[in-house]
């Protein structure tokens, strides 16, 4: 390991060059080509990919001085517009599919305005990109235009890598980690169309004791395959003569295990790219109720965490060139999806209620109740008058009672085991109570050695 200091004073840690460079993580020998040609090779890394660069591409932007939202800045002009084809949703797709599929994406800074600052952002194909230096980032790029090699200093890109352990320079994407299972699950799809398009039934052998002669077996495949080869032929009845008896050499569909095989390609390949099988398009395996909670998983896990990588390498290749005082940020707090859903979050505030770590008070507060609304916190009889009161109060009607009904009960049940001369750590359920409150009560109860003790513990 050696210490680097730039001209800036900003030192940088770098490792044994001999040590991280010129291997490979995954599958040795895979190029860009394979690569992107597994982007379409399967239906489940297709979408995936889709789904995360159009998620991406979509999430609210802005440009900030400090936790001030700029309206009109030279920046988010030039990221708005991009350049004369394109937009920045355009951009911000092929830049996620290109990470994704390759590990690197590329933004070109090469257009630049009469003060020397960039006025335009294109994209840089991986598949046409390579270090001019393996082991310096500094040195910068050559671009590979049909037979020419043309040289790009790194000022002039905006460079996205996901990590490789054996090098620092290099990339191992989410699509080289999927690709030996895209190509099992292609593979397993041109087994099926191979065997419905010539093969329609498992294969047979027709054996008999006696000698045939050579014409009749032709004239009888002939026969056999004009009637049952290609599609559409199952299910039909031959008959054979000679003593022929079919024998069956092959498996049929369900005996070769296709279906749980290719279930399992969906699930890993779904797993290494983030998205749940669900919102990929799984959805006879997913219940309704649960894809909302799906999607939730994707955005945090996968499409959040990303995003905030391609904030900070747009704001150091990019936006800094302009300005240190303001960034570039993508504005997730105003996703719908994130924010608590209403009626759960009062279902989670009258739990924690009812679980006795917050108390009357701070259950209104958080419910947005004034006193009058709130009462006593007590069930109330039901009125001979009609009245239409807000949902939350309803919601609130059960905060006081069934918590302290419920430890009463168990506090008795625990007293009456002790003056029996028994241990007073008793049974009890409640869906009140929680089931830590009700851990550490019994741990208690078991000390106990009189009605005095037991009292303390429920006081």
């Amino acid at each position: 390991m050696r210490v680097q200091e730039d001209q800036a004073g900003i030192k940088t840690i770098r490792w044994p060059t001999q040590l991280n460079h010129g291997t490979r993580f995954a599958r040795a020998g895979v190029d860009y080509s394979e690569l992107a040609t597994g982007y379409g090779l399967l239906a489940w890394s297709y979408r995936c990919i889709r789904i995360k660069a159009y998620t991406t591409a979509g999430l609210p932007w802005g440009i900030y001085r400090g936790e001030q939202k700029l309206t009109n800045s030279v920046v988010g002009n030039i990221i708005e517009v991009v350049n004369s084809e394109n937009n920045f949703t355009d951009l911000m797709q092929a830049t996620v599919s290109d990470f994704l599929i390759s590990g690197k994406s590329y933004w070109d800074l090469r257009s630049k305005n009469n003060l020397g600052f960039p006025k335009e952002l294109f994209r840089f194909n991986p598949g046409a990109m390579r270090l001019k230096d393996n082991r310096d980032l500094s040195r910068g790029f050559f671009f590979n235009d049909e037979a020419r090699q043309i040289p790009v200093p790194r000022p002039d890109t905006a460079f996205f890598k996901d990590f490789d352990p054996m090098d620092d320079l290099g990339a191992v994407s989410e699509m080289q980690a999927a690709l030996s299972l895209v190509e099992m699950g292609d593979k397993a799809n041109s087994f099926l169309d191979d065997f419905f398009e010539n093969n329609a039934i498992p294969p047979l052998i027709m054996a008999t004791n006696e000698n045939i002669d050579d014409n009749v077996i032709k004239k009888m495949v002939e026969w056999w395959g004009k009637l049952f080869s290609g599609r559409g032929t199952r299910h039909k009845v031959g008959f054979v003569g000679s003593g022929l008896k079919p024998f069956k050499a092959g498996y049929s569909i369900s005996q070769l295990g296709l279906t749980e095989m290719r279930q399992e390609i969906r699930r890993e390949v779904c797993a290494i790219f983030g998205v749940p099988p669900g919102v990929a398009g799984d959805w006879a395996s997913t219940a309704k109720a649960t894809l909302k909670e799906q999607s939730l998983v994707m955005y945090r896990d996968a499409i959040i965490p990303q995003a905030e990588y391609y904030e900070s390498v747009i704001n150091q290749d990019f936006v800094w060139k302009f300005d240190k005082t303001i960034r570039f940020r993508f504005e997730t707090e105003k996703l719908s999806i994130l924010k608590p859903d209403q009626v759960a979050e009062t279902e989670r505030i009258v739990l924690l209620f009812k679980e006795g770590i917050i108390n009357i008070e701070a259950a209104g507060e958080k419910l947005g109740l004034t006193p009058e609304q709130l009462g006593d916190g007590e069930p109330r009889r039901p009125s001979t008058r009609r009245e239409k009161l807000p949902k939350k109060t309803a919601a609130m009607r059960g905060l006081n009672g069934s918590y302290a009904s419920d430890m009463s009960k168990f506090k008795n049940k625990a007293l009456t085991k002790i003056r029996a001369g028994k241990s007073a750590a008793v049974k009890f359920e409640s869906l009140h109570i929680g089931d830590e409150n009700l851990l550490d009560i019994t741990e208690k109860l078991l000390k106990a050695k009189n009605e005095d003790d037991v009292k303390d513990i429920f006081s």
